[in-house]
């Protein structure tokens, strides 16, 4: 039987840069739900497509835990962030402004 010694493993650079670090969190949230991995595709298609059928655009969507991230590309007034997260297929929660636009906070039920 092979045995492994931490030599065998590469030494990781310092500094990564941080695109690469959020796409391999989301793929390590992806290889570990494996059976939810459909739902999660599935809930980011729904999520695009109900944001762009109000007009607005996705800055940036990806996986929290439980849940969805959501940053629109654009500010919403608190009226209208509300009446948005009303429409989703998921629970959605506005947790106010980003960097880019409107956060969301989409979950699946338990």
């Amino acid at each position: 039987m092979d045995r492994f010694w931490e030599s065998d493993f590469p030494t990781p650079r310092a500094g990564p840069k941080p695109l690469l670090e959020a796409h391999a969190a989301s793929l390590l949230f992806m290889i570990w739900n494996q059976d939810r991995l459909f739902d999660i595709w599935q809930a980011k298609d729904s999520v695009t497509t109900t944001v762009e059928a109000n007009g607005y655009g996705v800055w940036d969507l990806r996986p929290s835990g439980r849940c969805l991230c959501l940053e629109l590309s654009q500010h919403l007034s608190e009226e209208a962030a509300i009446g948005l997260s009303f429409q989703f297929a998921l629970t959605a929660d506005y947790w106010g402004e980003g960097g880019h636009g409107s956060v969301f906070r989409l979950c699946w039920p338990e």
